[in-house]
């Protein structure tokens, strides 16, 4: 059997008995509860999962926005952020907006035109002057003017030049306040980040006439003044020139203006006080060439000449010629120099050109003579030295014995030529001598002699021989020879056969000399033969050259130099010189 159940059960309505009705309530509220948390999580969630964070540059601005729009029209109106139709959104305003899209805005320039009577305002994406004319319907004739400030525009010229900051500072307060649109309507509010504004004036060209000699020109200008509007139409106009109305006359539209020209005259000259560059071009409405030059203010001392004449009339292109300077050439230091005076001598002309003269320079014409037209002076330097030249005086050129000196040695003084040295005065005319004469001469310096010796001093020197010592007082280098009695050009029937120079008989020992080189009788010591005597001469003995005597059949001697000794007692006579 069950138990019975522990609470009361509820009717068939689900309801609890009564004593119980607070508990029930209880769990609604609870179950209530938790629903409308779900719900707020819910809400939460979604709220930051569809936040999205862009970015918006507008002009040198750049935000960063938080938005739950879908399009980036919508999220630039959540920002509050105002679009004209003339501006630029890239990407394009119904793009979808994605987290971290980069938004730019490309502001439309306000521009305010003044034209035609009318002003008005438009907004552009034009870069340049020409552009917006053509935005707003504005067309130009040639002679129109587009105007800034007063500063003319041409149709290329940029806005953003036209909007610079550091134009408008060059353009001043005192422009900027002249020629700027009324914009009667009002100038709409600044918009933040958009481009600084640019304030145009088309001028409208009018017709005017103008009279040049006699021919009217038609003219149409948008120029102020009679003055610009000639200047823009390239019709030069000259001080001296009279212009009805004046230049500074304002234009007005159909006006005629009148020209009467003055007349082109060149004056010109050779003196730079009157024509610095040799001429000028001036224009005047005198007749004469008189008055002509004192209006220029010339000044004039009556030593001028003048082409055409001072009273001649004036023509249109005329021109005059003043002359005060006479040319002239200086032939002078080898080249010539061309000069101009208006000086009365020779000396001032040549003071003009810087031509320094000496006192003994020739001028020819003299320095007192008055400059003529193409002159030639001829100057002449002249200059007198004192000049000094020397001659030689030739030395002489002795031989002479020495007895400080040994035998067969020499010795040498070199010979110095001496110096005659003449003193003279010579004349120099351009550089050339033409005269020379001498003033005084003397020795300046003696000449040294040359001077040869030859030793004559005997000294007795000892020689080892195979035999023993032996003194000698000369020794000689030879070439030594040998020969026979056969050879010596004599048969043996001949009584002198055999006989030598010196009378005795051919023997071992024997040699023959050159006197002049070895004395005859001479004890001469020959290495390889032993003490020789000097008795024999011959026809072929020559010189620094002995002949030994050998005995028929030897001819063991042969042919060599050798150097020969020659003994003590020294003779009496021997050459002190050998050749």
């Amino acid at each position: 059997m069950s138990e019975a159940p522990s609470e009361p059960l509820g009717d068939a309505t689900g309801r609890h008995p009564e004593p119980n009705g607070w508990l029930t309530l209880l769990q609604n509220r609870v179950v209530l509860i938790g629903v409308a948390a779900l719900v707020f999580v819910a809400c939460t969630a979604a709220f930051f999962l569809t936040r999205k964070t862009i970015t918006v540059v507008d002009g040198s601005r750049q935000m960063t926005v938080e938005t739950h729009a879908t399009t980036v029209q919508s999220a630039l109106r959540g920002a509050q952020m105002t679009l004209d139709p003339a501006d630029l959104v890239f990407p394009g305003l119904q793009t979808p907006l994605a987290n971290g899209l980069r938004v730019t805005i490309e502001r439309a320039r306000p521009v305010y035109l003044a034209a035609d009577g009318q002003d008005l305002t438009i907004r552009t994406q034009a870069s340049t002057v020409g552009e917006t004319l053509a935005q707003a319907g504005i067309a130009l004739a040639p002679e129109d003017l587009v105007l800034a400030h007063g500063e003319r525009l041409g149709l290329d010229t940029s806005l953003g030049y036209l909007a610079s900051p550091v134009r408008l500072a060059s353009v001043g307060a005192a422009a900027l306040a002249r020629a700027v649109p009324s914009t009667r309507g009002g100038r709409p509010q600044a918009v933040e980040g958009a481009p600084a504004s640019v304030e145009l004036t088309v001028k409208r060209a009018v017709p005017i006439t103008v009279h040049d000699g006699g021919l009217p020109v038609a003219v149409n200008t948008a120029a102020d003044t009679v003055g610009e509007a000639l200047r823009g139409a390239g019709i030069n106009v000259y001080l001296a020139d009279v212009v009805r109305p004046a230049v500074e006359t304002p234009v007005t539209a159909n006006m005629h203006v009148y020209i009467e020209r003055s007349k082109s005259v060149t004056i010109a000259s050779d003196d730079t006080d009157i024509a610095p560059q040799g001429s000028f071009v001036t224009r005047t409405r005198r007749d004469s060439f008189a008055q002509l030059l004192a209006d220029e203010g010339i000044a004039l001392n009556g030593r001028e000449s003048f082409t055409p004449a001072l009273d001649s009339v004036i023509a249109h292109g005329s021109m005059i010629s003043i002359r005060r300077y006479r040319p002239f050439q200086v032939e002078v230091d080898g080249g010539v120099v061309a000069g101009k005076t208006k000086q009365a001598t020779v000396r001032e002309a040549l003071a003009d050109v810087k031509v320094n003269l000496g006192p003994l320079d020739k001028i020819n014409p003299g320095l007192d003579a008055q400059p003529q037209d193409d002159m030639v002076i001829k100057v002449t330097r002249v200059k007198e030295v004192t000049v000094e030249e020397d001659e030689a005086i030739p030395f002489e050129s002795f031989v002479r014995p020495s007895a400080e000196i040994e035998l067969d040695h020499t010795g040498y003084q070199e010979g110095e030529s001496g110096v005659l040295r003449h003193q003279y005065n010579v004349t120099y005319e351009n550089g050339l001598p033409v005269s020379k004469v001498e003033t005084k001469q003397w020795v300046a310096k003696e000449p040294v002699p040359e001077i040869s010796f030859y030793g004559t001093k005997i000294v007795l020197r000892d020689l080892d021989t195979p035999n023993g010592v032996v003194k000698y007082w000369r020794k000689i280098e030879v070439l030594a020879t040998y020969y026979h009695n056969s050879t010596c050009g004599k048969s043996p029937d001949d009584p002198y056969y055999g006989i030598t120079r010196a009378g005795t008989q051919t023997h071992k020992g024997v040699i023959a000399v050159d006197p002049n080189v070895i004395p005859l009788w001479a004890k001469v010591y020959v290495p390889g033969l032993g003490v020789a005597s000097a008795e024999d001469t011959g026809g072929g003995i020559k010189g620094r050259h002995i002949d030994v005597y050998m005995p028929e059949g030897d001819s063991s001697w042969g042919v060599r130099y050798v150097t020969v000794y020659l003994l003590t007692p020294v003779p009496n006579s021997y050459p002190a010189r050998l050749p």
